[in-house]
């Protein structure tokens, strides 16, 4: 995938899996853990607390639930749909973000300080999408931990993306990037970090 490329897909799995993720994602069965600051704990300020379910991690320590099975047909098939094939996922997860009063970004970050494609897959519509950036982690950062997150006045713009079931949006994981919560509802996200 070329550096600068973002690929945003529409409809990027089928109507019913999408119907079929989003009460799953939504449902008793799944046990999400409370984080305190959902760009990062390492984040200078602004915490924004989440939750998320981890059901995928092999950057550190090998970890899938089964969960993890549910949403590989997601990454293979839609992936393929797009002209890409994937060899490896290295981790995903599952954010839930809560409504703000008023509008919240979370800090720019990378996920992993080492080039992979980042996915995220918008489970619901909402008003709380996703910001990228021009700005990209240097190669001599590559593979520090832990990584520098910036406020949302330190980084230059380069493209916004809404929260709409069924979207997805791909792109150099190098990139930094930053959520922003919805003012009303939960914003609900499936994220990979991919090769």
């Amino acid at each position: 995938m070329p550096l600068d490329d973002i690929l945003i897909i529409e409809d990027f799995i089928s109507e019913e899996y999408q119907n079929l993720i989003e009460n799953v994602v939504f449902g008793d069965d799944i046990d999400y853990k409370f984080i305190q600051d959902v760009g990062h704990v390492n984040s200078k300020k602004n915490k924004n607390f989440g939750f998320c379910h981890l059901f995928r991690d092999e950057t550190v320590n090998f970890k899938r639930t089964p969960v993890d099975y549910f949403f590989a047909p997601m990454i293979r098939d839609g992936m393929k749909k797009i002209g890409m094939e994937v060899s490896f996922l290295k981790r995903g997860r599952i954010f839930l973000t809560t409504p703000s009063s008023n509008f919240k970004q979370d800090v720019y970050h990378i996920d992993i300080p080492t080039y992979h494609i980042a996915f995220i897959y918008y489970v619901n519509t909402c008003d709380g999408g996703t910001t990228l950036t021009n700005n990209f982690l240097p190669p001599e950062e590559e593979l520090m931990y832990p990584t520098k997150y910036y406020d949302a006045n330190e980084m230059d713009v380069y493209k916004q993306v809404e929260s709409k079931k069924g979207r997805a949006v791909v792109f150099n994981g190098l990139r930094y990037h930053s959520s922003y919560r919805p003012t009303s509802g939960i914003r609900a996200v499936v994220n990979f970090n991919l090769i």
